[in-house]
């Protein structure tokens, strides 16, 4: 799904650790993100509204159990046997994408296993990533550690965490996020 907003966030200066500047890859802004009760659907409309970047819901051919415990359960199973749950659809083409927010609640103090799939069925060289995730109070974990590993090719910066209380007023920390990653406001 493509977005249609403009966004009040542009891919300009960010700020190395050393003060200087740096330039996001050009290119425009995908929104990859997995959810199964919503809230992370929640979090990655809000970089969307910011950014107007193009969202893009991960799902996997088989579904999640509506019921939370068979749920964790689940994934459990899949995250203790390294399983990788096919993709349902088609990938997106990351070709004209610089800039890539992915998105994905923290399960077992990792991504869902379906998160690992799409990310490992794309090559994200030469791209700038950020992650960001929801849970109930693990925070990223080392998520971003792991997806720096998997994408060698790929800038990965600050990762964002957000509590399920914090999801409803997500947009205050977004775009504080945003800010702190070098996204310029436009007004």
């Amino acid at each position: 799904m493509k977005g249609t907003s403009a966004g009040r966030f542009g891919a300009s200066r960010a700020k190395d650790a050393d003060g200087g500047g740096r330039r996001f890859p050009a290119g425009g802004i995908l929104i990859p993100f997995f959810s199964r009760s919503g809230r992370t659907r929640m979090v990655a409309g809000v970089i969307h509204e910011l950014t107007g970047g193009s969202l893009c819901e991960i799902r996997g051919e088989k579904s999640y159990p509506s019921d939370y415990y068979e749920t964790t359960a689940v994934a459990r199973r899949e995250k203790e046997t390294g399983a990788r749950p096919p993709v349902s659809g088609a990938l997106p083409d990351l070709s004209g994408i610089g800039t890539v927010f992915l998105g994905y609640p923290n399960w077992w103090y990792d991504m869902p296993m379906v998160v690992y799939s799409f990310v490992e069925a794309l090559d994200f060289s030469g791209r700038t990533v950020a992650p960001f995730c929801t849970s109930a109070g693990s925070g990223l974990s080392a998520t971003v550690e792991t997806i720096t590993r998997m994408i060698p090719g790929a800038t990965v910066l600050e990762g964002l965490a957000l509590t399920d209380r914090e999801v409803n007023g997500a947009s205050v920390a977004v775009t504080e996020w945003l800010s702190r990653l070098g996204f310029a406001r436009r007004d």
